[in-house]
């Protein structure tokens, strides 16, 4: 069984993790750092968890304008409409159980998806008028 940390083992720990992930960072981008994006607005300061802190963050956003789902509804980011939570798949993962998207949005994106795959399937460069055909197998 492993034993507890003392609170300096945790802070020695955690400062040698930052000092490999900053070194790690520097190896991957020996070019110096990469300009930095331009900051989102910061929404104001209020008590954590609130209800003011959360208009405030969806306000940073632009959903102010939106009105507020009721319970038992969810607002699907793709098609923008209010759906019963029926209408979502489950997702363990998630914080309130659900996938962000309407089970038919998710529908479409794998139609969508198996058209694209389908029609990459039909273009193949080896059978082409005057090319050879290449086998499948192992070259020797």
């Amino acid at each position: 069984m492993a034993k507890e940390r003392t609170a300096e083992q945790k802070a020695a720990h955690a400062k040698r993790e930052r000092e490999r992930r900053a070194r790690l960072k520097a190896e991957a981008n020996p070019m110096g750092s990469a300009p930095k994006a331009q900051a989102k607005p910061q929404a104001p300061a209020t008590e954590a968890g609130s209800a003011t802190e959360k208009a405030a963050r969806v306000a940073t956003r632009g959903l102010a304008d939106l009105p507020a789902v009721p319970d038992g509804f969810k607002r699907c980011p793709r098609c923008g409409r209010v759906l019963p939570v029926e209408a979502f798949a489950r997702n363990k993962a998630s914080k309130d159980g659900l996938y962000s998207i309407c089970k038919e949005c998710e529908a479409a994106d794998r139609k969508k998806a198996a058209a694209l795959k389908k029609a990459d399937a039909d273009f193949n460069p080896a059978v082409l008028p005057g090319s050879k055909v290449i086998s499948a197998g192992r070259s020797r």
